[in-house]
């Protein structure tokens, strides 16, 4: 299991090597420590210093399941691995390269997670991956039932679909502002996306046909929760799923 790590490691630098190899990194991650909290969660404090906690853009895969965490600009002063072994989280690997540092959480199951950012650190907590993270399916939605989301927080301005680079399916979710957490994990032919601390006008609870644009992607349905917003976009084939937060836009991309 180890030896899969360290090759998915690898194998996720190299293919990041089009990130710029001479930036000058400004921040030092100088710790990485666990918290245990209650049903197995644990929340993963990224301490940083020497300059502001870096935006994330972080990655899921499902085999072997792992969270990947990239922060550019960023050299390690952490540990390069550090056991956990505490619900669905085995450890954590922080490897430096091209001017950015990947934190790499091994997973013993696929897991949600949601981050923050408090003062120097950014918290990583990780679900325990049980049956208690499921949502329900939504698979048949009417629009015309559907109510906004009543959480305090950015509204979702528009969903939108794109077909990228080798006929892979992007589905960009943009908020008003900042404050959203979005969680994603694969069901069967479904990606499901949760979306925490977030108001959806009604005009963006729809379900979405997506057919013509040739990608693995189906359809995208959207709706309203009691604690923010609900998304399923069914897939199919065999398919890699990677999801990242740029400013204030969520990306999932769905990729043959």
């Amino acid at each position: 299991m180890r030896l899969a790590s360290r090759c998915l490691m690898v194998g996720l630098l190299i293919g990041g090597a089009a990130w710029a190899t001479d930036a000058t990194a400004a921040t030092t991650l100088k710790d990485i420590h666990a918290e245990t909290l209650p049903g197995g969660r644990v929340a993963l404090h990224l301490d940083f210093a020497n300059g502001p906690v870096p935006q994330p853009r972080i990655f899921t895969t499902d085999d072997p399941p792992r969270i990947a965490v990239d922060l550019p600009d960023t050299v390690n002063g952490a540990a390069r691995h550090t056991d956990v072994g505490v619900g669905s989280t085995s450890g954590v690997t922080a490897v430096s390269a091209g001017g950015r540092t990947r934190v790499l959480v091994e997973l013993m199951r696929s897991s949600t997670y949601l981050t923050k950012v408090e003062g120097d650190s950014l918290i990583l907590t990780v679900n325990n991956g049980s049956a208690a993270d499921a949502v329900p399916s939504t698979a048949n939605i009417d629009p015309s039932k559907a109510l906004p989301s009543a959480m305090d927080g950015p509204a979702v301005t528009n969903i939108d679909f794109r077909r990228g680079a080798n006929g892979a399916g992007r589905v960009l979710i943009n908020f008003a502002g900042p404050g959203a957490h979005a969680n994603m994990r694969r069901e069967g032919d479904r990606v499901l996306v949760d979306l925490d601390h977030v108001n959806l006008p009604a005009s963006q609870a729809q379900r979405l046909s997506v057919l013509d644009f040739a990608t693995p992607v189906q359809s995208i349905a959207t709706r309203a929760t009691p604690g923010g917003a609900h998304m399923e976009i069914a897939f199919k084939g065999a398919v890699d799923t990677s999801s990242y937060q740029t400013g204030n836009q969520y990306v999932v991309e769905i990729a043959p």
